[in-house]
């Protein structure tokens, strides 16, 4: 079977050794333009990253060396609520007594502290620029990285190359097909002859959009945020080992830390802000030295079908959300990790493959959607884009469910469904991000004790032995892994 991948970028490369590493059998061609650069609008990773490069066999201290990795063991969200108050967000999987005392340390942490920093020991140590000594880097890969994209996506190619990838670098003219089958490609230089397609062409979308023409569902009325400006700023003395994420006046900024640099960006809604006064705005409350490199805008939605005859959407080509939580990789890696499970199934029932592809892209998508819809319900008043938020913006009707429920109790994050795919941690989520966006119900939250959340946060207090700089790491992780 001949297989091409349309599209080079991290979702290309990732996409083609996928392939040739769960099904050998089949020829894999990749198609790039090399006049086509990298988006790069961030350079965050889900928990889910790290274990797709080590299930590709790629040896983790070289990717993580070329391509300025840092360690990323949270989220820390800033002016979110009116208090102006802090919240911790975790990769890294929470310890056994913590599951056990769910409910009563996130009412208790609440009640007391008002915040939901003290309640996990990587918020605790991660502000203190600490990483875990056994990070998941070397054992279970539960952290994520922070990188630079336009490395990541070389190192990709080169691996790519050794592994004797065909790469062809051309410019994609149309395709040629029977019934809704593609079975030649048209290239400026050659034809192309296929069995079956992915469509990594990005915000391009040559094949699902183009050709298909399939129909885009729009989101701009559930989440507004439709641009970003994005630049760079020099490395400081500290290295964080997360992501800080400041809410702004019509939006919201990140600051990623790489071992080489920091990319930052503010997207927001355009229709409240001009991209000029979105830098302006930038650089006196984030980073005075920012100066923007780059304007993306973007409509946010989805394909309705991203599998369609032999071809499916893998990444930015199939949908995009907005740059929260780094969404686009999350699905990249999920539907990834769907094909590997089920792409044999194409040849036996290819209509049941390509409803069951499209339904679990439509799950994961759906939760996305009201994952990042979350963080726009808070206490914040100081303009008509946070007070009136969720009567500007259609509210997904999971998250709907999800407040009627934290009006009566917190829910155990295991026995919920706030999401359409089986997920307790975004279900854990949804609750952490409530809490700390300054949503309060004291009814609830006063019906449990409050000595186990003492308890807890002396125990974790005592836990540094455990912890180590995240610098001295970076720098020492050549030895740390072997």
């Amino acid at each position: 079977m001949k297989i091409a991948v349309v599209g080079g970028g991290t979702a290309g490369y990732l996409t083609a050794l996928t392939m040739q590493k769960y099904f050998p059998e089949h020829e894999i061609t990749l198609i790039e333009n090399s006049t086509i650069g990298t988006i790069g609008v961030g350079e965050s990773t889900t928990g889910s990253f790290l274990r797709t490069i080590k299930g590709l066999d790629i040896d983790l201290l070289d990717f993580i060396k070329f391509s300025n990795c840092t360690v990323k063991v949270g989220n820390l969200f800033s002016n979110w609520n009116n208090e102006n108050i802090d919240f911790w967000i975790p990769i890294l999987s929470p310890d056994e007594v913590y599951i056990k005392c769910y409910l009563e340390l996130i009412s208790s942490a609440i009640k007391n502290d008002n915040s939901l920093l003290n309640i996990e020991e990587s918020g605790i140590f991660a502000l203190q620029d600490k990483i875990p000594f056994n990070t998941g880097i070397k054992n279970n890969i539960d952290s994520g990285v922070n990188l630079d994209s336009v490395l990541c996506s070389k190192y990709l190619k080169q691996v790519a190359i050794k592994r004797k990838i065909k790469i062809i670098d051309d410019l994609v003219l149309g395709f040629e097909s029977e019934g809704e089958d593609i079975k030649n490609i048209l290239l400026s230089n050659t034809k192309l002859d296929v069995d079956f397609v992915f469509d990594c062409s990005g915000f391009n979308r040559i094949v699902i959009g183009k050709f298909y023409q399939q129909n885009w569902t729009s989101l701009s009325d559930t989440l507004p945020i439709n641009q970003s400006v994005v630049g760079q700023v020099p490395l400081q003395d500290k290295l964080p080992p997360y992501v800080k994420t400041t809410a702004l006046d019509y939006g919201w900024s990140f600051e990623i830390p790489t071992s080489e640099r920091y990319g930052v960006g503010y997207n927001f809604d355009n229709n409240y802000l001009s991209e000029e006064d979105a830098v302006i705005e930038l650089k006196k409350k984030i980073n005075s030295k920012w100066e923007p490199a780059r304007s993306i805008k973007y409509n946010t939605g989805f394909y309705e079908n991203q599998s369609i005859g032999n071809c499916i959407a893998v990444g930015l080509s199939g949908s995009f959300f907005e740059p929260m939580e780094a969404s686009s990789l999350m699905t990249t890696t999920f539907i990834l990790d769907k094909i590997v499970l089920r792409f044999n199934e194409y040849f036996i029932d290819k209509i049941n493959f390509i409803k069951s592809i499209n339904n679990d892209l439509k799950n994961i998508q759906q939760d996305i959607v009201s994952a990042i819809y979350v963080h726009y319900i808070t206490n914040k008043t100081n303009n008509d884009f946070w007070k009136n938020f969720t009567k500007n913006n259609k509210m997904p009707e999971k998250v709907q469910q999800f407040l009627e429920t934290m009006k009566l109790k917190i829910p155990d994050p295991k026995k919920c469904n706030f999401v359409y795919s089986d997920r307790s941690y975004l279900n854990d989520y949804f609750i952490k991000i409530y809490y700390g966006n300054g949503l309060r119900n004291k009814d609830v939250i006063n019906k449990y004790n409050d000595k186990l959340y003492y308890d807890y946060v002396n125990i974790l207090n005592k836990r540094t032995f455990n912890w180590k700089d995240h610098r001295d790491m970076i720098e020492s992780i050549e030895a740390d892994l072997h």
